[in-house]
Order: structure tokens, then C-alpha cells, then sequence
């Protein structure tokens, strides 16, 4: 186990944690900012990597994997709001198939490019009720079918 108080760009953080041979994070620790934000999980040489839990001062919180330092993989983002984003990162975008659902409850299933919006998306009541079908085009809707409900 290790502790470090580090100074970066004008801004302290505290890691407690294990460390390696070059005292770089390696394995398992807990980061806190000077911003109040605070991450425990898994560390690789220095960096991020693997599974953890971010919490950010403002609220926000993502639960998921990581790679250099990177949002990467599966994982859920819920924002300050309420509203929740459940699904693939790269390099710290939504990437691939995902959830966004909205605080009130409507969600949306659908794909997503390096942060963009691309292809179909299903917009759900919070009853689970098919309310439309939307087509986008880097992040642009292109279409909307509406759905009617009996």
C-alpha cells in the first residue's frame, strides 16, 4: 500500500492505494481531487484501467471499465439530473449499442459513434411503450416514425 498527495496543473489529489516498483498506481486505490471528485478501482501503471466507480463533486457518477485512464468498454453513467446513459465507451465516448434513459422515465435504445448519434434509435415510454423510431446521421435525426399505441 501507498499514499501520495500530488500537485497537477494547480490542483491536489490524494491516492491511497497500491503502487508498483516505480511507485506508479498499479492494482487497486482510491483517488481524491481537490474538486471533491473522488475514483476507487483499478489502476495499470499510473493509469486508469479496469473496472471502477468515478464520482464527480457535481453529482454525476460513472460505474464501468476503463483503459488509460479512458472511459472503455460497458458502463453507466448517471448525470447529476437524474438521467442515465447504460452502455459501450471508447475511448471515453459512447460507443456501440446503448440506453439513454431520461430522469422521468422515457428512454431511448440505440447506437452510437465515437459520441455521435448513427442509425436506428427506439424512443420507449416509461411503460415500455414503442413511441417512435428515429434515424440518425452523425448526430443529426434524419427521420422520425412516430408509433401509434392502442
Amino acid at each position: 500500500m501507498g499514499r501520495e498527495l500530488a500537485i497537477l496543473f494547480d490542483k491536489w489529489a490524494v491516492y491511497e492505494g497500491a503502487v508498483d516498483a516505480h511507485y506508479l498506481h498499479t492494482g487497486n486505490g482510491i483517488l481524491h481531487t481537490e474538486d471533491g471528485d473522488e475514483y476507487q478501482g483499478s489502476y495499470k501503471l499510473g493509469r486508469i484501467s479496469g473496472y471502477g466507480v468515478y464520482k464527480w463533486s457535481n453529482g454525476s457518477n460513472y460505474i464501468g471499465t476503463y483503459e488509460n485512464d479512458n472511459r472503455h468498454g460497458q458502463g453507466r453513467f448517471t448525470y447529476a439530473n437524474g438521467d442515465i446513459y447504460e452502455g459501450g465507451y471508447k475511448d471515453d465516448k459512447v460507443h456501440g449499442l446503448g440506453r439513454f434513459t431520461w430522469a422521468e422515465g422515457h428512454y431511448k435504445i440505440g447506437q452510437y459513434e465515437s459520441g455521435s448519434l448513427v442509425g436506428v434509435h427506439k424512443c420507449y415510454s416509461k411503460k415500455d411503450e414503442l413511441l417512435s423510431i428515429r434515424t440518425y446521421e452523425n448526430n443529426e435525426l434524419v427521420s422520425e416514425e412516430m408509433v401509434e399505441n392502442d
